[in-house]
């Protein structure tokens, strides 16, 4: 009985892992609706920690093009696309910048004074 019950745990888990791994392929395959804007990220509404959403240098032309007219390349040579005060939003807009243009894009915490 208790192999049984194992082999039936071992059966439902791997029928979950599958079942998340197709959904997340489904969610990268698609690609998600985003048009240009002059000015990406939150408001400045006088907050002290800010989550800025980055790329490599060399992608500028490609952000200020087709995304956030005003991202600039900052320290690190890197360029900043737009700032959040929430990490879940620039986690989200970084996911979907990546998804849509197939380049890497990541978030780094900045704090303002």
């Amino acid at each position: 009985l208790d192999q049984a019950q194992k082999t039936i745990k071992d059966f439902q888990d791997s029928d979950r892992i599958e079942r998340t791994y197709d959904s997340s392929r489904s969610s990268v395959a698609s690609r998600p609706n985003l048009s240009w804007k002059s000015s990406c990220g939150s408001p400045n509404n006088g907050e002290k920690v800010w989550w800025a959403v980055k790329t490599d240098g060399s992608n500028l032309n490609l952000v200020k093009r087709n995304y956030c007219g005003d991202a600039m390349i900052y320290s690190r040579g890197e360029t900043q696309v737009a700032s959040f005060t929430s990490k879940s939003e620039a986690e989200s807009f970084a996911k979907m910048l990546n998804a849509h243009s197939g380049e890497p894009f990541w978030i780094r915490e900045s704090i303002r004074r």
